[in-house]
């Protein structure tokens, strides 16, 4: 649900007079794509907006300046609405926010309307979360949820710990016609195939085109940057290097005129691009781990120790991003069927 505020002099009594107001945002699931919405509210809704900056950052000791921190928005809509998206960024840049993370959040007017005599600037903030995935923890409560038939339910884990044994354990209720519980199936995932799946990502050169440079604001210092790094959400990543080559494999092809490649893309399955990517979601014909049923009915997937050896260097190069598990429960019975899911790591 959306948080109402206000800026400005004339606000109610709670925050009359506030240039600025700071929000904390909680980012569990690795698989999201979240989008920031900042609304401006009232008659002159867009006039409003025009005095407003809305930005984000990981770093609890936010950069006093607005182009130094890690998601800023692209502009502002025709009907007063600032969206900021927390795309996919290098996980090398100051302040993005990789799950889980506390992401600091800034609504302000702008330097020089801050002083302006009888103004305000009412705003609902709302985060929009997508994904494809929900999130388990370890040792929680059973997750319980229904399952159609051919309609499989996605789910992902975060393991943050060189435990020796990670353990999906699904509890599926017994039915006559199906007295051996072949009807429904679990599959997985391991964090390594999606870290190898990263490092055959490669640069290559991206050439803006026409119609997206006619639409540039080209008034602006950094046009061609903001207009290299727009979100496209065709399953790329794009990041501009001007004239200094920064990214391997980003070359211009054969006969450009310029010699270096100012804009460079490569695939990117992290975020919502990973949940929309086939790849990215266990079944039968895609999977690393198939769970077995146990004496009690129960599906049950267990991934030793050895499994974990196999991932240790890609969490010593990255501890702060964890090893993300995906897994799936696919149900083939007749009706909805309520199955119970939890995950244990032993210690």
């Amino acid at each position: 649900s959306p948080v109402a505020s206000c800026l400005g002099k004339t606000c109610p009594k709670d925050s009359a007079g506030l240039v600025v107001a700071n929000f904390q945002l909680f980012v569990n699931n690795p698989s999201s794509s979240i989008t920031l919405r900042l609304s401006c509210q009232g008659a002159k809704a867009k006039e409003a907006c025009k005095m407003a900056m809305l930005s984000a950052d990981a770093r609890s000791m936010m950069p006093p300046s607005i182009r130094e921190r890690a998601y800023v928005p692209k502009g502002i809509h025709d009907d007063g609405v600032i969206e900021v998206g927390i795309s996919d960024q290098e996980a090398s840049k100051p302040g993005v926010c990789t799950p889980p993370c506390v992401l600091h959040i800034r609504v302000e007017v702008k330097p020089e309307d801050a002083h302006r005599d009888g103004f305000s600037m009412p705003f609902e903030l709302m985060a929009l979360a997508q994904s494809g995935f929900a999130v388990l923890l370890d040792g929680a409560e059973a997750f319980a949820m229904a399952v159609k038939p051919k309609k499989p339910k996605y789910f992902v884990y975060t393991s943050r710990t060189m435990s020796p044994t990670l353990t999906f354990v699904a509890s599926v209720p017994y039915e006559s016609y199906d007295p051996r519980g072949e009807l429904v199936s679990m599959y997985a995932l391991d964090c390594e195939e999606g870290d190898e799946a990263r490092k055959e990502e490669t640069w290559s050169c991206y050439q803006v085109s026409e119609a997206e440079s006619a639409a540039a604001d080209k008034s602006a210092a950094d046009w061609e940057r903001q207009t290299c790094e727009t979100e496209r959400m065709d399953g790329f990543q794009y990041k501009f290097q001007g004239g200094n080559p920064k990214y391997s494999g980003c070359h211009q092809p054969k006969g450009a005129t310029e010699s270096v490649c100012g804009c460079c893309r490569r695939k990117s399955l992290r975020g919502e691009r990973l949940a929309r990517d086939p790849s990215g979601y266990p079944s039968a014909e895609h999977n690393r781990f198939r769970a077995l049923r146990n004496s009690r009915g129960q599906l049950v997937i267990v991934i030793p120790r050895t499994e974990f050896k196999r991932t240790s260097k890609n969490r010593a190069e990255h501890p702060d991003q964890g090893c993300h598990y995906r897994l799936s429960v696919v149900s083939k019975r007749r009706v909805p069927v309520v199955v119970k899911l939890r995950v244990f790591e032993s210690q």
